[in-house]
């Protein structure tokens, strides 16, 4: 999760006050130097909307809305001519009280009501030095960078494999795979180890995490997709296609076995919110028309945003078949293949063994995906 944070020089208190009504919520808000140009949003993070938003108006604010699945992972956003700022949020429909200062937004807020909350903010607790240790390496990357004197070598001592920025994620990851161990039976752990299962966890780790969760927890989602993950283990070359049931463009049950017909076939996992799937377009209209009678694509929407699905499944940029399901990061067909970032590839032969399967995109991608097909 990225957190992008531009400081004002001054000292803005923030009150939010967080009410129920029924199973709705209320967020009203007194931000005391914040102009009535300034937007307050809240975002869900499962599915990429704007839960609700409201203009600032006598520094005040009023955010309704209903969380129909509880705890959730929601994003506070505040953004004014001055500064952009958003934190993470884990709650429920509960009464939540948030302070704080504008300086320290969001590393030092003191968020109370929330029993969800109340664990991650534990978390963020032990992460504190190193994000901030984080901010100050961003801070002197951009100065690098306006400074005119970014590098290779320089790049490679902050971004590098082994380079500052990595050490950082390592540390940090270290840090919470502990917190997640030691409070392995609360809803943010389990909400973290399955967020994590697939980069950070060896099948046997994972295994022995799952073994650790309660009976009133195994029923949740994210154990249920932790389960469905550990079920199937991990594809390799030549393995036999896990057919699937999705969604097409015309809103049609298909399943992807019907697509093998004869011809190689480039299983695509993208959504449009990660910039490399829509940077993967061009090179794949260009394999489509390259291979016309050898090829057949098919991309896969990961998330569960309607809008988004149409928007990435236009013919004129897509003339494809592109499929989905309506159930996110919770998708069977996701777990089956255990995809743990976007792009990414499997490429088949004709009779359904897997050639290839990599995740990401760079300048040999293409070329990868023309060496499997040849004979």
């Amino acid at each position: 999760m990225n957190r992008v944070i531009i400081y004002t020089v001054s000292t803005i208190t923030l009150l939010f006050q967080h009410t129920i009504h029924g199973q709705n919520f209320s967020i009203s808000g007194n931000l005391s130097d914040l102009s009535d140009t300034a937007i307050v949003r809240l975002y869900d993070t499962e599915d990429k909307t704007v839960i609700d938003s409201s203009l600032v108006k006598d520094h005040t604010f009023l955010l309704e809305g209903n969380l129909p699945k509880v705890p959730r992972s929601i994003v506070l956003h505040i953004q004014d001519k001055d500064f952009n700022a958003m934190e993470y949020l884990y709650i429920g429909n509960e009464k939540l009280l948030v302070k704080g200062n504008l300086v320290d937004f969001p590393l030092k807020l003191a968020v109370s009501g929330s029993k969800f909350q109340e664990v991650k903010s534990k978390l963020d607790k032990q992460l504190l030095a190193l994000v901030k240790r984080q901010q100050e390496k961003t801070g002197e990357i951009k100065s690098l960078y306006e400074s005119g004197k970014w590098n290779d070598s320089i790049q490679e001592i902050y971004v590098g494999r082994n380079g500052i920025m990595q050490k950082i994620e390592e540390e940090k990851r270290t840090i919470e795979k502990k917190f997640i161990k030691e409070n392995g039976n609360t809803h943010y752990s389990l909400y973290l180890l399955n967020l994590y299962k697939s980069n950070f966890y060896t099948d046997e780790e994972l295994l022995a995490a799952y073994k650790k969760i309660n009976k009133k927890l195994l029923n949740s989602d994210e154990a249920r997709a932790i389960k469905t993950y550990l079920d199937h283990p991990e594809l390799k070359i030549d393995d036999h296609y896990r057919d699937f049931k999705a969604l097409d463009k015309k809103g049609e049950a298909v399943s992807f076995g019907q697509f093998f017909k004869g011809k190689y076939i480039l299983l695509d996992f993208s959504t449009p919110t990660c910039g490399n799937s829509m940077n993967a377009r061009a090179m794949l209209q260009e394999l489509q028309k390259e291979f016309p009678e050898k090829l057949e694509i098919i991309s896969y929407y990961t998330e569960n945003n309607k809008d988004h699905f149409e928007f990435f499944s236009n013919p004129e940029n897509y003339p494809w078949p592109f499929l989905w399901n309506s159930d996110g990061n919770f998708n069977e067909t996701i777990l089956k293949y255990r995809v743990g970032g976007t792009p990414t590839f499997f490429v088949f032969q004709p009779d359904g063994k897997i050639l290839d399967t990599w995740m990401g995109l760079d300048e040999n991608t293409k070329d990868r995906i023309k060496k499997r097909m040849e004979p």
